[in-house]
């Protein structure tokens, strides 16, 4: 999900004059492909950086240049974004502004963060045997 993409679902719940809905749509919608592109942009940089041939002669080179260029995207992108959270707030009333920090801040405490669900490592035991294989572990 891009960034205006959530932040869109957040200002839908916001109760917004006219001119208000229309000046946040052209905002977003301007944003939303540019925000895509350079997520995709990013995502590019680090399959070329898993796909480095490892005993390549230039490979720290081949690294180094790929984690800058990356670098350098990330740091756009987050300005864009941050950008566009400025423009959004500028048309937001201080009432609005407030609503919205608030569901941003409720959204971010229910987004599942390292360890939650999905993704999360599996537990170890001494042996080396990942929780699920527990049942499995040889009796002595």
């Amino acid at each position: 999900m891009s960034a205006s993409a959530g932040l869109e679902g957040l200002i839908s719940q916001l109760q917004l004059a006219d001119d208000q809905q229309q000046k946040l749509a052209q905002l977003l919608g301007a944003a939303s492909q540019s925000l895509r592109q350079g997520m995709m942009q990013e995502a590019d940089y680090r399959q070329q950086i898993a796909g480095l041939d490892a005993t390549a002669a230039d490979f720290e080179q081949q690294l180094d240049n790929l984690i800058e260029q990356l670098n350098q995207t990330t740091a756009a992108n987050l300005r864009q974004e941050a950008r566009l959270r400025q423009a959004v707030y500028a048309v937001l009333d201080t009432r609005q502004q407030q609503q919205l920090t608030q569901l941003q801040a409720d959204a971010r405490q229910h987004r599942p963060g390292p360890g939650d669900g999905m993704g999360r490592p599996p537990q170890m035991d001494p042996d080396g045997m990942a929780e699920a294989d527990f049942s499995r572990r040889p009796q002595p």
